[in-house]
């Protein structure tokens, strides 16, 4: 049981973190996205570097990446808290109903 507590409270602290990483996204969206910018401009790299070919510059590109991000986070937000939910309902099962279904190896 303790082990079963263990996992469940690591993946309910995942789903918490991730919700509030979104809910900071979303509330300070502007200090982030600038983040978001600095970083895929490049424009702290040595002059030198031969790697700023692909460096992102547009507006539209940072904008799609930092929204990309937001919603990766939701999903797996939703996901860690589902799974939280799913464990807390099975806590005194069986163990092949706590840890879900098994593939077979070949």
């Amino acid at each position: 049981m303790t082990l079963r507590l263990c996992k469940l409270a690591l993946v309910a602290a995942v789903a918490f973190f991730l919700t509030l990483v979104v809910f900071n996204n979303l509330t300070d969206y502007d200090s982030n996205y600038h983040f978001v910018e600095h970083v895929l401009s490049m424009d702290t790299t040595l002059p030198e570097n031969h790697g700023k070919w692909r460096a992102l510059t547009s507006g539209w590109e940072d904008t799609l990446f930092y929204a990309t991000i937001i919603v990766w986070e939701t999903v797996a937000a939703i996901f860690c808290g589902w799974g939280a939910l799913n464990g807390l309902r099975n806590l005194k099962s069986v163990s092949s109903n706590f840890n879900g279904p098994r593939t077979q190896q070949s």
